[in-house]
């Protein structure tokens, strides 16, 4: 989701696009949490 995203980037001090570009998500499936997100970078 777009608001994960922009959540991370700015964690990591980037615009969404510099992060869409530096990073890749990797989506895990959590039978208690749902859909948890980790990103790694490229």
């Amino acid at each position: 989701p777009y608001e994960v995203v922009e959540r991370e980037a700015r964690k990591n001090e980037l615009s969404v696009e510099e992060f869409i570009k530096s990073f890749q998500v990797i989506a895990h499936f959590n039978g208690i949490e749902g859909v948890v997100y980790t990103f790694e970078r490229i």
